[in-house]
């Protein structure tokens, strides 16, 4: 840590040392998915983001991949201070940092008084069109965030989850706001955050102690108190005593996350970039340079080759564009300069991305004669044909920009007015794996680069097909004969160039050509702010000198000279960015209402998706008889490791196994949310569980989270729906102590008291032999056999007798030509109807690639209304689906041909394949895949008759639940990874079999994907055939009705269908 706070403060300073940067190598040379998780994120984002989530669809409950994006979804808020600093050095990014600031909070303050009436188009005006300005915001701070004021930088990485760097620099913070006479941060937002950092990288005593120095210094803040009985506790789970947990506090630890440690090729591309990667001398001694003038006008101008590397090929092209060509395509691309994008492997689509921080710009040929020139240039150089190159996507750094190749250890500097060329593609078409690489980040200095990406078609007679991968080029151009261009003369060797040109118009942080726009930004703020007095009269004095005091201040920004040093970019984005902001805040005060999550590219919890996994977790609760009190404490309750639970409550102490905990407890208020959910569900059963525990845990509370006048109302109710008006009485009158005032206490006493005579009793009697709570399940769930049989399905409570199990086998299906050679495994699973599970019949890859596909698409699941045909959303099915037709992907295409060897039959009339992801509680009630004879319309639109089988592909296997239970045939399958689950929904004389109801249990731990494909009617009678009885079934799949049942199979064997994958 010592040696790391060194650099930190030289940092700080702007000083680096450049002799320890210096190159000295020759210069010829990268969730635990519980319940009670997911439903506290929700409850706590909701309260915190409030605002922002008034126009979100709400569904988020219903996918468990959507409840990702939660983790990401809060942003970092900038200081409120606004920094005075002559800079002088924008391209240092501490200087950057601190201007950036400045500059938002000036805007800030300017917008509070240019407030009222016509602020929010002026702004709007100002910066997209009148002014051709665009001002940083806090994503540019955040994004450029490398040093400068310590707090800052600690909360922009508190808010990634990077504890570690907050760690370094709420410590350095803490250290410099000692030594100011004028404070620039609060010492207390300083200790929380510094405690709960040191807390997450396993330093409790420290996080104890420090929490402690906060409640001493605030003794009415709101969080301290609580936070010091939480790290006790957390300290009394470690076994530590209460008196030892000041003591031995020690030295704290602070290590680098395991994602980053683990990572090697992480490492590999750190330690090129800080160029710790020798290359041997034998290596480069196999290096060579020479002329190429192998086309007749290379004859008379020979272009400079360096080969830099073989196997892969890599060489640099020297001297081959120009000083006045680079600052022609410079001034071309800055007014295109967008952020840069890369290719989403599931869409296909540009999309930005966190790891590619750049911008970038596209020239094509007939807009200028140069670029036209580069274009025919590279032909020369490459002897490829441009015709299907990209377009042209454009010095010198001091140190950093190096391009990394982390596969083969090798590294390359940029050198102006060179081009690095290598070829992506073995000759064969094979991508060459050796060939990943990576942009080291510019530490001081402007990286511009221009690439030229090259496709396949077109160039089949310049670089002609391989056939082995040894199949190599040895130099630029080699078809295979002929000797290599070693006896041309040596030159001076130089180092490696770079690739795209990359840039942005969102995102200051990610380039220093806008960076220049800054530096006369401040030039138009006394107009804008004129133009704007003129129609805000009563404000003009104010404004005025504001205006003056940036007028003064342009002064100051016209000696910023330098702003290719990052440490001034870091000030200069940060100045400007607060300016800006400040501006903005007083000519708006009033403008939160208009800013929506979307804007940001998140989409945050609303009421619905909180109530929805509310009742998800209620639904578990009742099916797997979990204990209210077990759930609030965050644990949920098995016996002996299997999906038996035990719905009776247990002591603090007892000695059950829980199949999964949660750390943290539930608060009084995060138990009133899921009462509330239940009450306004009309659900009183569970209302009275969750708000009896609110009320007992509020009791406990030093700092409270739920009203108890709340609760009271909502219990009353709640207990007089269910019967118990006695208890309803008391409580209310309760209520009506606690809160006089209260404007439905009294009603309500009077109203239990009629209820009461009505029921004959005496007023005298009315407070008296109240008795214990009587609170029963729903009717309708109590008297639904049902409902009883699928929960007890859910739980695994509906045994199997030995007889029936003893009737089932396995076998391997070779019925059809290829699958002699790679049969299929099949297990029977029952009779009467007929279900197997064909055995690993999806791979891992497999599984990945559709549910990448599929997870863009996620929508809420939908079934068919009986009356309309249509789709439409239902309670009783809780997941979000997404459909994926077989020409989008060969791997969709792939297992539709492998249900079609499957199932033997025809998939032209099936529906598309269908991704299911199951969320908070996830589930589907009892139901039917086919159609009944009364649904006339459920089908009528496809035209391909009503669904004869279903096919349901396990992607997951969840810890517990989310089985597939048939509740009429009383059997159950627990999901097993890879397999796929069959069954016929029609007999074979055309009816719908009532025997194949069946539902999907919810999820209790884990997560669970499903694929399934129904197959219809049409396209099936020959490989189907109709049957006349009730009693004509199948004893195994594709049985025909003739030829003995395929008992005598060889046993299965593991690795007999591995192949599976590849092959069909």
């Amino acid at each position: 840590m010592a040696k790391v706070r060194k650099g930190q403060r030289e940092f700080l300073v702007g000083r680096i040392d450049w002799m320890r940067l210096k190159r000295t190598t020759p210069t010829c040379s990268s969730l635990a998915a519980t319940p009670v998780r997911r439903l506290i994120l929700m409850k706590s984002l909701l309260g915190v983001l409030a605002v922002l989530v008034a126009a979100a669809s709400a569904d988020l409950f219903t996918s468990i991949a959507d409840m990702q994006s939660l983790l990401d979804s809060e942003k970092s808020i900038p200081n409120d201070a606004a920094i005075e600093t002559g800079v002088q050095d924008i391209s240092n990014p501490i200087n950057a940092f601190l201007l950036i600031k400045k500059k938002i909070f000036d805007w800030k303050g300017i917008e509070e008084k240019m407030l009222h009436n016509k602020a929010g188009g002026f702004i709007e005006r100002v910066t997209n069109v009148n002014y051709g300005l665009r001002y940083p915001t806090e994503e540019d701070l955040t994004g450029a965030a490398i040093a400068g004021d310590c707090f800052e930088i600690a909360k922009a990485a508190y808010q990634d989850g990077d504890f570690y760097h907050t760690i370094m620099w709420m410590e350095e913070a803490q250290r410099r706001l000692a030594e100011e006479d004028e404070p620039t941060a609060k010492l207390a937002d300083i200790l929380e955050y510094l405690s709960y950092s040191l807390y997450k990288q396993g330093n409790l005593k420290h996080a104890l102690k420090l929490v402690e120095e906060l409640a001493k210094m605030e003794p009415n803040h709101p969080r301290a108190k609580g936070n010091i009985k939480w790290y006790e506790d957390l300290l009394a789970e470690e076994g530590v005593k209460k008196s030892d947990m000041r003591r031995a506090i020690g030295s704290f630890t602070n290590a680098r996350p395991m994602s980053v440690l683990g990572n090697e090729e992480r490492t590999i591309y750190e330690a090129l970039c800080r160029d710790e990667v020798p290359v041997s001398t034998k290596d480069i001694s196999k290096l060579y340079c020479y002329y190429k003038r192998d086309r007749p006008f290379l004859v008379y101008a020979p272009i400079k080759v360096e080969i830099k590397r073989f196997n892969p090929l890599a060489v640099l092209f020297k001297d081959v564009i120009s000083d006045d060509e680079i600052e022609t395509i410079q001034e071309l691309a800055k007014p295109k300069l967008a952020r840069a994008t890369v290719h989403d492997a599931a869409s296909g689509k540009l999309v930005t991305a966190t790891y590619r921080i750049s911008k970038s710009a596209w020239l094509k040929g007939w807009e200028d004669e140069v670029v036209e020139r580069v274009n025919k240039r590279i032909d020369m150089m490459t002897n490829l044909e441009m015709e299907t190159a990209e377009e042209l996507q454009m010095s010198q750094p001091v140190y950093g920009g190096g391009t990394v190749f982390t596969d083969i250890k090798s590294t390359v500097l940029p050198t102006k007015n060179d081009a690095l060329f290598w070829y992506n593609l073995h000759k064969f078409g094979d991508g060459d794996v050796r060939t990943r690489h990576a942009a080291c980040p510019v530490l001081v200095g402007v990286k511009w680069v221009s690439n030229k990406w090259i496709h396949e078609r077109g160039n089949e007679i310049r670089r002609r097909c391989g056939v082995k991968m040894s199949d190599a080029e040895r130099f630029v151009g080699d078809l295979g004969f002929g000797p290599e261009p070693r006896t041309a003369p040596n030159y001076l060797f130089g180092l490696l160039a770079v690739l795209p040109i990359v840039v942005i118009n969102a995102d200051l942080f990610t380039s220093i050509a806008d960076m220049e726009s800054l530096l006369d930004s401040g030039k138009s703020i006394p107009s804008i702010l004129y133009k704007y007095i003129d129609g805000e009269k009563d404000r003009l004095q104010q404004l005025a000198k504001l205006a003056e005091k940036y007028e003064r201040q342009n002064e100051e920004d016209q000696q910023i000279t330098d702003i290719t040093n990052p440490i001034a970019a870091f000030l200069l984005i940060k100045r400007k960015m607060f300016d800006w902001k400040a501006i903005e805040e007083k000519m708006l005060l009033h403008r939160g209402g208009s800013y929506s999550a979307s804007d940001f590219g998140v989409r945050f919890p609303t009421e619905e998706d909180l109530a929805g996994a509310a009742i998800g977790l209620l639904r578990l609760q009742d099916t797997y008889r979990l204990d209210t009190r077990d759930i609030a404490n965050g644990r949920i309750l098995a016996v002996q490791g299997n999906l038996t639970f035990d719905g009776e409550h247990h002591s603090e102490n007892s000695s059950y196994c829980f199949v999964a905990e949660y750390k943290h407890s539930f608060a009084a208020g995060d138990c009133f949310e899921i009462a509330k959910a239940a009450y306004n569900d009309g659900d009183f059963y569970h209302t009275i569980m969750w708000m009896e525990e609110s009320k007992r845990r509020l009791e406990k509370e030093d700092v409270p989270t739920a009203k108890l006048g709340q609760i009271l109302e909502y219990l009353s109710y709640s207990l007089f729906k269910q019967g118990n008006v006695k208890h309803a009485l008391q409580l209310v009158e309760q209520l009506a102590k606690l809160e006089p005032n209260h404007p439905r206490a009294k009603g309500n006493v009077k109203w239990y008291e009629d209820k009461l005579a009505e029921e004959g009793v005496k007023k005298s009697e009315m407070r008296k032999g109240l008795g214990p709570v009587s609170n029963e399940r729903p009717i309708s769930v109590l008297g639904n056999a049902e409902r009883t049989i699928y929960e007890a399905l859910c739980r695994n409570e509906v045994p199997v007798s030995e007889k029936d199990k003893s009737k089932l086998y396995c076998y391997l299906k070779r019925d059809r030509p290829y699958l002699v050679y790679a049969p299929i495994k099949v297990e029977i699973k029952r009779f009467n109807p007929l279900a197997v599970l064909f055995k690993e019949v999806m791979s891992d890859e497999e599984i990945k690639l559709i549910e990448e596909l599929s997870i863009p698409r996620l929508a809420r699941a939908t079934v068919h209304d009986a009356a309309t045909g249509k789709l439409v959303t239902a309670t009783y099915r809780i997941s979000k689906s997404a459909w994926l037709k077989g020409w989008e992907h060969e791997v969709v295409d792939r297992i539709n041909k492998r249900i079609d060897m499957m199932t033997n039959l025809d998939m032209d009339t099936a529906e598309e394949l269908q991704v299911q992801n199951y969320g908070v509680g996830g589930h589907y009630d009892p139901h039917f895949d086919h159609a009944r004879k009364e649904e006339t319309k459920s089908f009528e639109s496809l035209g391909t008759g009503n669904r004869v089988a279903t096919v349901l592909f396990y992607m997951t296997e969840p810890l517990y639940g989310g089985g597939t239970v048939f509740t009429d045939v009383k059997s159950a399958v627990l999901p097993t990874k890879n397999d796929a689950l069959f069954w016929y929904n029609l007999y074979k004389y055309g009816d719908g079999d009532p025997r194949t109801r069946h539902a999907a249990c919810p999820v209790l731990i884990g997560q669970k994907w499903v694929t399934n494909k129904w197959v219809h009617e049409r396209g099936q009678e020959r490989r189907r055939p109709c049957g006349l009885r009730m009693s004509d079934g199948e004893r195994f799949i594709g049985d025909l009705g003739f030829g003995p049942e395929p008992r005598n199979a060889p046993n299965l064997s593991p690795d007999l269908s591995k192949d599976i994958f590849r092959t069909i």
